[in-house]
């Protein structure tokens, strides 16, 4: 499959990546058609995220005097191999909202980070139950590259 107009290749482990995401893009679209993606992330933003996330950048930007700190959930990576062998990805985000996270952010990548896209809805949801109203932003750590 040719390379999306602006990613170039430069052999490594994120060309391979981009690669194989390319040749996974086919069978996506006909899992969950573009339509049906728009509809559901246009139903999230009723649930404070996007207001969140700007609460967020505007403390900061005000000279707050409180450090925001976006937590990461990911179970490996490429350069450091495994991190975590069984990664509890719902306790982790309510260890890290407790400890006071303005964001929490999800690997979903599967082959090289082991993420899984369920783990991003799982985290949102609980922490929407649990800390309703007070959640951090939760965002998708992943490559996309079509829309």
């Amino acid at each position: 499959m040719a390379r999306p107009l602006g990613i170039t290749e430069s052999d490594s482990v994120l060309d391979r990546i981009v690669s194989d995401k390319l040749q996974a893009l086919e069978s996506w679209k006909g899992i969950e058609r573009e339509a049906s993606l728009r509809a559901r992330f246009d139903s999230y933003t009723g649930n404070g995220a996007i207001q969140l996330t700007r609460k967020v950048i505007e403390k900061t930007a005000n000279g707050s005097e409180h450090i925001q700190i976006i937590a990461e959930i990911k179970k490996a990576s490429p350069s450091r191999g495994l991190l975590a062998p069984v990664l509890d990805h719902r306790s982790i985000a309510r260890q890290y909202t407790l400890a006071g996270a303005a964001g929490i952010s999800v690997v979903t990548e599967a082959n090289y980070f082991l993420g899984q896209l369920s783990w991003l809805e799982d985290v949102r949801l609980l922490l929407q139950t649990e800390f309703p109203g007070t959640r951090p932003s939760v965002l998708r750590k992943d490559f996309l590259v079509d829309p």
